[in-house]
């Protein structure tokens, strides 16, 4: 029981008593100075749960007074320690779902997933997705067995050791776990650039950019296409999204997080190294603290980048070297397009999204120099890819490079649905305004990615016919679908050969080709017109075929790419 005494006057001094008349002024100690702060009660000694029963009177005393002059009078609730109640669990608020869990987010990655898994059946492989299987196949089997490797080192555009050993877990069951597999990293991505849109401008940009990079159309391709880069994607999206979280005591360790992810992406696919730059200079405009610690966190990105690539290029050896520089920095395509064709491609494709995008870098221009920076390099990126193949004047896999850049200026576009959401604070018309700027990138991009993928042709007519001859007459075999045969035939490297790098009896490509041809040295032969870069070789293998005798046509696939130059497969026979 709580005994309480008020007192209606405060003494003069605490620590001094009123003298009876005729008494020296004696000292009073202090009576227990600490328990309570509010001077009108005294009790004595005290337990715990007293006191902590006084100080909440104190706080009832504080609020009835403050009640008492707005004229209402406020609930009091006593704490457990007065009351002798055990505190309750505190509740989670209703909705919580609603509100903590991010379903627009999931009804974007199911719009994504749905146009890319139209696509996944749509064709057979194509020669570079078979290649990195076959190559994986053989990867592990070194492992395992120890069985001697070709030089893929030598003229693979990203390490052999990377992607292609689990592409060919994936497609353990099929063509189709492959590309499954790149549709998981395509929709990592989407769900990195979501958190990094929301990180750098809120919830509604994150919210917009991920949609206008799922409906995207060489998103689609990437996301059923089993190749490296879908793979590098994914790792630079991560690697970007640790960069603009990196941040407190202990931000160093993201940062050193994100560099291993770029150095991963680069591995994976050498020209990603293109996007580096971006990501270096995303970490110094999000950095906190003025230009020099930008700049500072922009050389430390860089230095530690800089350091794992230059070991893990000491590790692989001169192979991989060698490697870089034949198929990324000194590489000497075939021009098969003129800059201006390179960079008219490329709008058609990235025309939609940029627009977004420009917009996007125009309003940020209002809210201030940094956030005007960003948006600037965020669309900048977009532009690497098309300036860079128009320099070198050629269209090869310009489709699945622009995507990378892609990635980048969608963020600068989920900022421009963000700023014209403000127009109507009503949530329904921010819905409106990312639907719109999805359905502007949806239109012209599913056709698009339905048009990428009749671009080579459908083997699955031709591969049974080829396995029959093949049985029947056996190899050495000429074939332009050198990677899809080995794929899907389960061939060796030293059983076919394509037209370009044919060698035999001291003649080399279309020469040691046609004269095989014309003594019936090829137990089969396959001709399409998918290599485009040397259409003339074509014509004049196919005639070498119709003038020889010793080889009769058994198998026509024409393909909608090219109708005039069918996919055929030639036997060989007794003259």
């Amino acid at each position: 029981m709580v005994r309480l005494r008020v007192d209606h006057e405060q003494p003069a001094s605490p620590d001094f008593e009123e003298p009876s008349p005729g008494a020296p002024a004696r000292r009073r100690e202090p009576r227990h100075r600490d328990t309570a702060p509010y001077t009108g009660l005294y009790t004595g000694p005290q337990t715990g749960e007293q006191l902590a029963g006084l100080s909440h009177l104190q706080t009832i005393a504080s609020e009835q007074a403050a009640a008492s002059a707005l004229g209402v009078m406020p609930k009091i609730r006593l704490p457990a320690a007065v009351t002798g109640e055990l505190p309750l669990p505190p509740r989670k608020p209703r909705g919580w779902l609603a509100t903590r869990v991010p379903w627009p987010l999931f009804a974007i990655l199911i719009v994504q997933a749905g146009l890319s898994l139209r696509l996944i059946w749509s064709n057979t492989a194509f020669s570079d997705e078979a290649l990195y299987i076959w190559a994986g196949r053989l990867e592990w089997s070194h492992w395992l067995h120890g069985t001697a490797l070709p030089d893929f080192p030598t003229y693979f555009s990203g390490a052999p050791t990377v992607y292609p050993p689990l592409a060919a877990l994936a497609a353990v069951d099929g063509l189709a776990g492959a590309r499954i597999l790149s549709l998981c990293f395509m929709l990592a991505a989407t769900c990195c650039l979501y958190g990094t849109g929301c990180r750098l401008y809120g919830r509604t940009a994150g919210t917009g950019g991920a949609a206008l990079f799922g409906v995207f159309g060489m998103t689609q391709v990437l996301g059923a296409f089993a190749t490296y880069d879908a793979m590098a994607l994914f790792l630079l999206a991560a690697a970007t999204w640790l960069t603009v979280r990196a941040s407190g005591p202990l931000g160093e360790l993201p940062l050193m997080a994100a560099a291993i992810l770029i150095a991963l992406a680069d591995a994976a696919k050498y020209a990603a190294a293109l996007w580096d730059p971006v990501i270096f200079a995303i970490a110094g405009l999000v950095a906190r603290g003025g230009v020099r610690r930008g700049i500072f966190r922009t050389l430390r990105l860089t230095a530690y980048v800089a350091i794992l690539v230059a070991f893990a290029l000491h590790i692989a050896g001169h192979e991989y070297i060698h490697g870089l520089m034949f198929t990324t920095l000194a590489r000497k395509l075939p021009s098969n397009a003129t800059p201006e064709a390179v960079l008219l491609m490329s709008w058609g494709w990235l025309g939609a999204l940029m627009t977004v995008a420009g917009l996007g870098v125009f309003l940020s221009w209002s809210d201030g120099r940094r956030k005007f920076s960003l948006a600037t390099v965020l669309l900048a990126a977009c532009l690497l890819a098309p300036v860079e193949q128009a320099r070198i004047g050629t269209t090869t896999s310009l489709h699945k490079h622009v995507v990378f850049g892609a990635w980048f200026a969608c963020i600068a576009g989920g900022y421009a649905i963000q700023r014209m959401s403000r127009l109507d604070v009503r949530p329904a018309w921010a819905v409106a305004m990312t639907a719109l700027a999805a359905a502007v990138v949806l239109i012209p991009g599913q056709s698009q990615a339905t048009f990428i993928y009749e671009t080579w042709p459908s083997f699955a007519k031709t591969m049974p016919a080829m396995s029959a001859a093949i049985s029947a007459d056996g190899c050495p075999c000429l074939m332009y679908a050198t990677s899809v045969s080995q794929y899907y035939l389960d061939l060796s490297s030293t059983e076919v050969t394509n037209p370009d790098t044919a060698v035999l009896d001291g003649l080399k490509g279309t020469s040691a080709a046609t004269d095989g041809i014309a003594r019936g040295y090829y137990g089969v032969v396959e001709i399409d017109a998918n290599d485009l870069l040397a259409p003339r070789d074509y014509t004049i293998v196919r005639a070498a075929l119709q003038k020889s005798v010793y080889y009769r046509l058994i198998s026509v696939v024409p393909w909608a790419g090219h109708p005039a130059t069918p996919s055929e497969v030639w036997e060989r026979v007794e003259p």
